[in-house]
């Protein structure tokens, strides 16, 4: 892709996110990514527990580990296909239901919204 951008490509040069010492390996992976090198990258996330893999949504475990991580930081679950991410955007608004995270709900073209819910906008592809 970079070659046919040419010029036009953008290059992150500075990370200013991962600065502390004990993040030394997130900056590594990241530049790993940024090499095209994405097996060292993913394995070392894999090691530390940043990132599962596995066949099924089931298996996964998302929104286990995403109810323990998300109440210190902001976190987020990522996936590829609509199903999968409707599926997991259904499991992820019950678990903040039965926690009592979240308040009265409406329902807009069959899409349900709560007081203290999150939207996301993002630019189509």
């Amino acid at each position: 892709m970079s070659n046919e951008l040419g010029s036009h490509v953008v290059t992150l040069t500075t990370n200013r996110r991962q600065v502390s010492d004990h993040q030394q390996w997130e900056r590594d992976a990241l530049v790993a990514l940024c090499d095209g090198n994405v097996a060292p990258a993913v394995h070392v996330n894999v090691e530390r527990g940043q990132v599962t893999i596995t066949g099924t949504i089931d298996e996964a475990r998302l929104v286990e580990d995403w109810w323990e991580a998300h109440r210190d930081r902001t976190t987020a679950i990522l996936a590829v296909c609509r199903a999968d991410v409707v599926a997991l955007n259904d499991m992820v608004r019950a678990r903040r239901q039965a926690a009592g995270e979240l308040g009265e709900e409406i329902r807009l073209d069959g899409k349900a919204f709560s007081v203290s819910g999150r939207v996301i906008f993002e630019k189509n592809q």
